[in-house]
């Protein structure tokens, strides 16, 4: 029975997938894109290959919901990991929502208006303002875990205005949950443990840089708010890059290949 339904999902899924990739950015098309120079001539861009943008609205959110919409096709079809794996995509897009919001909290009387950067997340209700114009962070439709997460880091970020250890919280607590739906998908999918793994190493990166640039943490506290599990920066490296106090310093401790990447960055 599994295997016939195996079956009839791959031929559902096959034409699905050939179908995006011939309306997907690759090749010449990717290069034109590339070449656009930066958002306006984007979404420009994207406008004459037939897509359709809200000016007033953000790009790179407006591209997210255009992701999620052609992944919506192809949905029903995933396996039960990846379907995880997709949930938590949808996931950490939410969290980035609660991110934009606990940043307006900690501005107080000079908001940062983010209402356009919002994302609309399949399955999550939109982030919205009540009647006195303040956010209201709805999150009934996360486990109960979340919700008390959310709600407990939300509240100390409202009292301290320390937006860089809530948001890091918020992420040590998705990545624990992401990297280990991400190894469930080895067999079937084994470029997404990498992928992932590499993202967790830049995370942490640009969360050391993001430090020494803007708040000065010390050491021991910067590495707890670390995400471990990453692809390349095991615990003995992620302590060292902890302790360097420039960033000079952080830039030359970092191993490859994110050096390189890094070093053409700060070019």
């Amino acid at each position: 029975m599994n295997v016939a339904m195996d079956a009839m999902n791959e031929d559902y899924l096959y034409p699905k997938l050939h179908a995006i990739w011939s309306r997907s950015f690759h090749g010449e098309r990717l290069e034109q894109l590339r070449k656009s120079g930066g958002p306006d001539a984007l979404r420009q861009a994207l406008k004459g290959m037939g897509f359709e943008f809200t000016d007033s609205a953000d790009l790179e959110r407006q591209l997210t919901e255009i992701m999620y919409r052609q992944l919506g096709h192809i949905v029903p079809s995933l396996s039960t990991e990846l379907l995880n794996f997709y949930y938590h995509q949808l996931l950490r897009s939410y969290l980035n929502n609660v991110k934009m919001v606990l940043r307006e909290w900690a501005i107080g009387d000079e908001r940062e208006q983010v209402d356009a950067l919002l994302t609309r997340v399949p399955g999550y209700p939109q982030i919205e303002r009540d009647a006195h114009g303040q956010f209201r962070l709805v999150t009934t439709a996360l486990p109960l875990a979340w919700q008390q997460a959310i709600a407990e880091i939300a509240a100390e970020a409202r009292n301290s205005r320390d937006t860089f250890v809530a948001e890091s919280r918020l992420d040590c607590f998705f990545w624990k949950q992401y990297l280990t739906c991400a190894r469930r998908t080895e067999e079937s999918v084994p470029e997404i443990v990498a992928v992932v793994g590499d993202e967790a190493d830049l995370r942490n990166v640009m969360a050391l840089l993001r430090n020494l640039r803007l708040y000065r943490l010390p050491a021991a506290q910067i590495r707890g708010v670390l995400v471990a599990g990453g692809r390349r920066l095991g615990a003995p490296t992620l302590d060292l890059l902890s302790s360097q106090a420039t960033e000079e310093a952080l830039l030359a401790k970092i191993p490859s290949p994110y050096a390189e990447l890094l070093r053409d960055a700060f070019a």
